[in-house]
């Protein structure tokens, strides 16, 4: 399986995922509306959203465009392989607290964590196959997913393409969906007309 057809197939995971998360949150809630412990954990997660696109942002000055053409090494790719799926997982924690639950905010970025490892083992076996004994040195000094900030390299060229820059900004403000969305879960549960089936911490 070449790189095109991994992304494919993640982002039909991810599809796919994304439907049947916002079905759940129309019918369940976390702690009681308006309490302060709600607040909090929803306000968490508009930080961890806003993280997430600055942090996705961030990351395509450094591989924009190259991800097939060439072996990224620099900048948040020095620290972790994947910091665009490591700002993901946060950015699903994020939509996920915006029901008012912690509890279903880690379970969110569990699952979308778990859709990477599927997809990042694929994207290694192509990887190794395009670079060879580069991508295998890389694969043994920077971790996969978790941030090791003690490897910071910074970038030398200074070279980046705006217009991707730009998309991915775009793109990654879908995260952005879910307050407005919540927004009206809260008002139309408030109001009985959609039912709460599920109540979690």
């Amino acid at each position: 399986m070449n790189l095109e057809d991994v992304q494919i197939l993640r982002r039909g995971f991810l599809l796919l995922f994304s439907v049947a998360i916002f079905a759940l949150f129309a019918v369940s809630a976390g702690r009681p509306f308006f309490s302060g412990s709600r607040e909090i954990v929803t306000a968490a997660g508009w930080f961890l959203i806003i993280v997430c696109i600055l942090g996705r942002t961030w990351c395509s000055l450094y591989i924009g465009g190259k991800k097939i053409s060439q072996l990224v090494t620099a900048g948040p790719y020095s620290v972790c392989r994947n910091p665009l799926y490591f700002f993901s997982i946060l950015g699903s924690a994020g939509v996920g607290m915006q029901t008012g639950s912690l509890l279903l905010g880690l379970s969110v970025a569990l699952s979308v964590a778990a859709v990477f490892h599927i997809v990042v083992q694929r994207e290694e076996r192509a990887l190794l196959d395009l670079h060879g004994p580069s991508y295998a040195d890389y694969l043994r000094a920077v971790p996969r997913l978790i941030p090791d900030l003690s490897l910071w390299k910074g970038r030398t060229d200074g070279q980046y393409d705006s217009r991707l820059v730009r998309r991915t900004f775009f793109d990654a403000s879908i995260f952005l969906i879910a307050i407005p969305y919540q927004i009206a879960i809260r008002y139309l549960q408030l109001h009985d007309i959609l039912p709460v089936l599920l109540r979690l911490p």
